[in-house]
Formats: C-alpha cells, sequence, structure tokens
C-alpha cells in the first residue's frame, strides 16, 4: 500500500496536481491513497465531503478546523489536529511492505510521519516542496520564532530517508543536506501537466508579433507577498500597449486593485481548464519571487503554454530563462522593472521560440518516471 500525505491537495484544491500525477503513476505498481484534509487553503472554507464522492481516487479525508490567515495560531492548531489524526489513523494500518510519501511541509505532519515509519518499520520517501523555516516572509521577533519551531521538528535529528526528491536544485544544499540523510535522492521538478497544457500551445511561426497589437503579460497564483507584483502592476500601467492579466486571489488582492489602471484586469481564481485557456492566449509570464520559491508552479504553467518568461529577483527559474534565454531578468528595482517592461516587445517571438524548443524536458511525463527509478518500483 502507498500512502500520499498532504493535507491541503487534492483534485477540488487544485492549488498543485503533484500528488495527483503521482497517484495516477503509482497505484499501476501498487494500491493508492491520498490522505488529504477538508479544508480548503486556497479559499480559507470547508470543503464539503459529498464533493469527493464522485471521485475515482482513493480518499482518506481528515477533518480539521479552519483558519483565515496563513500566519497565524490557528493555522498551527490545523496542522496539530490533521497530524494527530493522521497518526491515529495510520498506526493500526500501516504495515512493514507500505509506503508513505510525505511533504516537507508542514513540520507538525512531516514529524508525525516519521514517528509513524520508526514505529511501523515502512519505507518512508520525502518530496521537498517547499523549505521551512527560509519560506518564512516576515522579519524580526516573528522570523526568530519561526525558525526556532521550523528546527525543532527538521534539526533535532537528522532523519534518514529511504529516499528524497526535491523539487528546485538550489533545495539540495540550502535544505536537504542540512535536515536529512538518504543514498537515494534526485531532483524532480514540478513539471507542468501535458494533457491540460499540450491542446493550447499554439506554436511559434503562427502567433507573429505586431508592432500595434496589444502585449499581454499574465500572472498566476495566490497573491501574497512572496510574489509581489507592486512595481509590474506601475510599471504597467504606464504602458499603452500592454495589459497585465492577474489570475488568483490572496491577502494582497485589494492592495493591488488600488494600484491599478485600466489596463490591469483582475480575473480572480478560475478553474484549471479556464486558467489554462486564459494564460495560453497571452504573450508573456510574470514571475517574480521574493523568498525561498525557486521553480513553482506557475513557472511550469508558463512553459507549458510555451510563454516567455519576465523573472523578477534571483531563483532557479532565473537561472534557467538566462541559460536558455527564455524570457527577461531584473532585479527588484522600481527603475530596472520599469526599464524592462518597456523593453521587452522587440524580441518575444524569438524568446517563444526558445520556449517551445527545451518545454519537453520539463513536463510531468517526461520527470515523473524518475520516482519509480527512486523508490525502486522498477527494479
Amino acid at each position: 500500500m502507498i500512502y500520499l500525505i498532504s493535507p491541503f491537495e487534492n483534485h477540488i484544491e487544485a492549488r498543485g496536481t503533484r500528488n495527483l500525477a503521482l497517484y495516477s503513476l503509482l497505484k499501476k505498481y501498487d494500491e493508492c491513497k491520498i490522505i488529504t484534509s477538508n479544508f480548503s487553503h486556497k479559499k480559507k472554507e470547508h470543503i464539503p465531503l459529498c464533493n469527493f464522492k464522485n471521485s475515482d481516487i482513493n480518499y482518506k479525508i481528515i477533518m480539521v478546523p479552519k483558519y483565515k490567515k496563513n500566519l497565524s495560531i490557528p493555522r498551527f492548531f490545523t496542522h496539530y489536529i490533521f497530524a494527530t489524526k493522521l497518526f491515529l489513523y495510520l498506526i493500526f494500518k500501516l504495515k512493514r511492505n507500505d509506503k508513505l510519501i510525505i511533504s516537507s511541509i508542514p513540520p507538525e505532519v512531516y514529524f508525525s510521519a516519521i514517528v509513524l515509519s520508526k514505529l511501523k518499520k515502512c519505507y518512508l520517501h520525502l518530496d521537498v516542496r517547499d523549505i521551512w523555516p527560509n519560506a518564512f516572509p516576515g522579519k524580526g521577533l516573528t522570523k526568530k520564532i519561526f525558525n526556532q519551531y521550523c528546527k525543532f521538528f527538521y534539526k533535532k535529528n537528522r532523519i534518514v530517508f529511504n529516499s528524497i526528491s526535491y523539487v528546485s536544485p538550489s533545495f539540495e544544499n540550502d535544505w536537504v543536506n542540512k535536515y536529512t540523510i538518504s543514498e537515494r535522492k534526485a531532483l524532480i521538478p514540478l513539471g507542468y501537466d501535458d494533457e491540460r497544457w499540450n491542446k493550447y500551445l499554439t506554436s511559434s511561426k503562427e502567433k507573429t508579433q505586431d508592432k500595434n497589437k496589444i502585449i499581454k503579460l499574465i500572472y498566476i497564483g495566490y497573491l501574497q507577498s512572496q510574489f509581489p507584483l507592486d512595481d509590474i502592476i506601475l510599471s504597467v500601467s504606464k504602458q499603452k500597449n500592454m495589459e497585465l492579466h492577474i489570475v488568483g486571489d490572496g491577502e494582497k488582492a485589494n492592495k493591488y486593485k488600488s494600484l491599478a489602471k485600466n489596463n490591469i484586469i483582475f480575473h480572480g481564481t478560475k478553474n484549471l481548464t479556464d486558467a489554462a485557456s486564459l494564460v495560453s492566449s497571452c504573450d508573456i509570464g510574470i514571475l517574480p519571487i521574493l523568498g525561498s520559491a525557486q521553480m513553482p508552479n506557475k513557472f511550469f504553467d508558463y512553459i507549458g503554454a510555451g510563454l516567455p518568461i519576465l523573472c523578477i529577483g534571483q531563483s532557479d527559474s532565473s537561472s534557467i530563462v538566462k541559460k536558455y534565454n527564455l524570457g527577461w531578468i531584473c532585479s527588484f528595482n522600481n527603475e530596472e522593472i520599469k526599464n524592462t517592461i518597456a523593453g521587452i516587445t522587440e524580441d518575444i517571438k524569438e524568446k517563444k521560440e526558445n520556449v517551445c524548443a527545451i518545454r519537453n524536458y520539463y513536463s510531468k511525463s517526461y520527470n515523473y518516471h524518475l520516482f519509480l527509478k527512486l523508490m525502486e518500483f522498477n527494479k
């Protein structure tokens, strides 16, 4: 039996599809179950249990309390409830030959799964998708407390895992080598879903750039401090031949709307199909990264859609964009952002061709078979 543990990832939440893709892949080799919760981290509301019943996915739904803010005591309480109920559910079900697939966050669930694996002596795979406390956006005393809190779970003992995957190159030194030990580890990026994106892909030869055409820039994702849009909105607002489309919602939504002019269009949250259609209709993907995020889902959404990318800030994503000439990179300097955006009209077609030339290497279908080798399913 394979248990994929992810408190806030399922086909309804649709914040990410990594576990869903893993489920589809691994169920060919053994019985699988996704253990998730009835809470939507994106919408900050409970998901009715009936919404899970029509799915062909084998779920275990853990009931948890809700929270309203990402940084709040109620959120940690939700994590503890999930971790405790997870332990009570699996302690009587886990067998020696079973496999647990866990994420590096939240730390409470991470710790609970480690204890379970030690007690039941089952296979434990760690998938490092985000790195706490590095990802914390705050400062001062709050950051120090959060750092110590996370290190209590991560650094008390360097845990030995049967295998480890991580989604960004820098995560290996920044987190994996600090807190874990394993003889079997591999970089497996989040990747894009072929089925979702390939049908929308427009050939570079078919999509010409008219000088008088409105250039559509797009950002997709949660509106939060880690992906700041303030300077981008202000810069695009001054351009007569540009539009910025923003797909998503979050704590920064009202602030961004107060900065926006008529060429900044807010679409709110959309389902996966509508979001893919909208992203594919645009010309350039916007990827501002301030913090520990390196190659987030939105990076692969843009690659999947065949869009050149404007990367702001230093990250693994900006390194790839620079290496293969997939777009433009600049720092979080107001003047530099303004100048970069004003000058992106020249070589969109060339950069789009470069994206289309390498995009297949960043698909889930290309990368996820590494899980089979890593976890020794195809021995």
